[in-house]
């Protein structure tokens, strides 16, 4: 009974240690549990930490992308509103046909007189196609100098050849455009005055007509971006357009009414064809304007083709015209083949006022290489006047006084305009071409 007695005991007291370890383990696993919610709850602020600043970053992110993504829009808009400043190809070749079809097609049958027919064509056709492999031997070079800045005449000409070249070129350009213009001038003041005595029998000396051009070009020069003159050139090409099929038209009607060719005409002409070189070199009167052009373009690598497509068509219209207006008067032929015509007739005297008045538009496009030129390089180097109102009214007042210039030799050169077309040709054209 006793050895009973301590084994129930022995068993309760196991079973006793028994709950005592259940109810430690218990204990520890409270603890245990209590000390890792503990643990828990004291890192929820630190990875609340991290999240808030990680959402800041993200935040500071879309805000610097949303920032970018608006400048780029700003930068886009910018060149887009650059580009459509830009001239079109067809605004292009409006201003490259200004440039190269002017009053030289009119003085043409009178060199055709002076040099005979067949070295006229000849020296045409050959002038034609130096001209246009020195063009593009020019825009080439341009292009080859690996430069981001827009390089014109005198700047290439120091790369490639130092200070004493790009003089040379510079003063050839001030001097063939400021030639052009001044013979723009007294060519428009002779058809106005011829006009003016036929059509309304008003007889002003020509001097008066220069002066009143003097009014005109002065407001046109002071524009500084070339593709705005697009639309003159636009408004002078009808009107040359228009004057040029009254010359075709008239000269054919009066070589068929004559009974066919003139009998004076001659193949060569021995004693004054050495004129014929320099108006041809005026003829083809465009470089001063080639880069300034190329620069206004909305797709500038384009330019060669359509320069070449432009030459090609005013050599043959130089060649025609001068052929037909030659053959059909001779020796006869005036200076201006305008003149030929009949004074009383409304045809001859609209087609007068209509040359007169493209030339009259033509004029500031001539003016605007020389301008920039003495402007940049010699009398304002490295000043603007875009945000300095003094520099800017002196620029002004300067290109009025550049036109008072041109206006000033187209005076002294009006008697005599085919030996001054000539000279101008000559000595400033053909060291600047070729």
């Amino acid at each position: 009974d006793d050895e009973d007695d301590n084994e129930s005991g022995d068993e309760d007291e196991e079973e006793s240690g028994d709950e005592n370890e259940s109810e430690m383990a218990l204990v520890d696993e409270q603890d245990t549990s209590s000390s890792t919610v503990n643990e828990t709850s004291s890192l929820l602020p630190k990875y609340t930490r991290k999240l808030t600043l990680s959402d800041e970053l993200n935040t500071r992110i879309n805000q610097m992308i949303k920032s970018n993504m608006k400048n780029k829009k700003h930068h886009r808009s910018k060149h887009a509103d650059r580009d459509g400043k830009k001239a079109s190809n067809f605004k292009a070749v409006l201003l490259i046909i200004k440039s190269f079809i002017g009053t030289g097609v009119l003085f043409l049958p009178k060199s055709f007189e002076n040099a005979g027919y067949m070295f006229a064509i000849g020296c045409l056709a050959i002038c034609s196609l130096l001209s246009y492999y020195c063009f593009v031997i020019l825009i080439i070079s341009r292009n080859s100098l690996n430069t981001k800045a827009r390089l014109v005449y005198g700047e290439l000409g120091y790369s490639l050849y130092g200070k004493l070249f790009q003089t040379a070129v510079l003063q050839s350009i001030i001097l063939s455009q400021i030639g052009f213009a001044s013979a723009y001038i007294v060519f428009t003041a002779t058809n106005l005055q011829q006009f003016f005595q036929s059509f309304m029998s008003i007889n002003y000396p020509l001097p008066m007509y220069i002066f009143l051009q003097m009014l005109v070009f002065i407001p046109l020069s002071l524009t500084r971006n070339i593709s705005k003159l697009g639309g003159t050139a636009l408004i002078a090409d009808a009107f040359i357009l228009i004057g040029l099929v009254y010359v075709i038209y008239y000269s054919s009607f009066h070589m068929i009414q004559e009974g066919g060719i003139s009998s004076t005409v001659i193949p060569f002409n021995s004693e004054t064809w050495s004129l014929f070189i320099g108006t041809a070199i005026f003829t083809f009167e465009g470089i001063g304007l080639l880069i300034p052009i190329q620069d206004s373009m909305k797709k500038p690598n384009q330019f060669p083709k359509l320069l070449a497509c432009v030459l090609t068509g005013s050599t043959l219209l130089f060649i025609g015209t001068g052929l037909l207006c030659y053959f059909s008067y001779g020796k006869d032929v005036k200076t201006v083949i305008l003149l030929n015509f009949p004074s009383d007739s409304l045809m001859t005297q609209t087609s007068q006022f209509l040359y007169a008045m493209a030339i009259l538009l033509s004029t500031p496009l001539q003016l605007f290489p020389a301008i920039r030129i003495l402007e940049n390089q010699y009398v304002f180097p490295k000043q603007s006047g875009k945000f300095d109102p003094k520099v800017k009214w002196m620029k002004n007042y300067f290109r009025c006084m550049i036109v008072t210039v041109s206006c000033l030799i187209a005076y002294v050169g009006a008697n005599d305009l085919d030996k001054f077309v000539s000279l101008v040709g000559s000595l400033a054209c053909v060291p600047l071409i070729y």
